[in-house]
């Protein structure tokens, strides 16, 4: 996915800065991180590599997700840069709304927002159009070469589960159906978190109040996330509701 957003724009006479970062957790990672290396230095592209050796004691992707994006504003500020392209396509935004079904979130969209501020840069996902089969045939077809992280063949995390259970087996008029579910929940959710603003906006904290709205799982949810800034599982929102 990444090779074929970088080729893009490469075509496109972009301006950009390949960011590559090295976890050094499996054995192909120095081939990917050379396989970078060796494109952009053929197209004469700046190419920051930077190798993560810190300890990770905790839930592995959210800490290489800390440490990507942490690394890509840093290379912002270096290089005084727009934003931050990344290269999500359309399985992922699938795969995170299967998470997020899953998980029992009530989150601030369905699937992934094509722009969103992250340590306050600004990133953009171009590619959420595009499915991942589509990509891999651009690659092929432009001759752009791509590396396999053989971590994706495990199910050990439920990002891989869902991928490979459910996503790896939808036909395009399935994926396409379950976008337009998507769309149609976030414009729900719009409208049930605007109207829960309103709520907020007047409430003087008397709880008969609160409990006579019909949607007081998303008040509950939208009045923790302004205070604690994280949402929690409708499971706790329904104990709190119960307390």
């Amino acid at each position: 996915d990444s090779m074929a957003l970088l080729d893009m724009c490469k075509s496109l006479h972009m301006h950009v800065i390949a960011a590559h970062m090295n976890y050094q957790k499996r054995k192909s990672a120095d081939r990917d991180m050379e396989g970078v290396r060796q494109y952009c230095m053929q197209h004469h592209i700046p190419c920051e590599i930077r190798l993560q050796q810190e300890p990770c004691d905790t839930n592995f992707q959210a800490f290489a997700r800390e440490k990507r994006y942490a690394f890509f504003h840093e290379l912002t500020i270096q290089y005084q840069a727009a934003g931050i392209l990344i290269a999500h396509q359309k399985d992922d935004v699938l795969e995170t709304y299967q998470m997020q079904i899953q998980r029992q979130n009530i989150p601030n969209i369905y699937g992934l927002c094509d722009h969103v501020q992250i340590y306050g840069c600004q990133v953009v996902r171009p590619l959420l159009s595009y499915t991942k089969k589509q990509l891999e045939c651009y690659c092929q077809e432009h001759d752009v070469p791509y590396f396999l992280d053989e971590s994706n063949l495990s199910d050990r995390y439920t990002r891989n589960r869902i991928r490979h259970s459910m996503i790896d087996n939808m036909s395009e008029t399935e994926k396409n159906k379950m976008i337009e579910e998507i769309k149609q929940k976030n414009q729900d959710l719009a409208c049930i978190r605007a109207q829960s603003h309103q709520f907020l906006n007047k409430w003087n904290y008397q709880i008969e109040d609160l409990l006579a709205q019909s949607y007081i799982a998303f008040i509950l949810d939208t009045w923790i996330y302004q205070t604690c800034h994280v949402h929690v599982s409708q499971k706790e929102i329904q104990e709190i509701i119960t307390l």
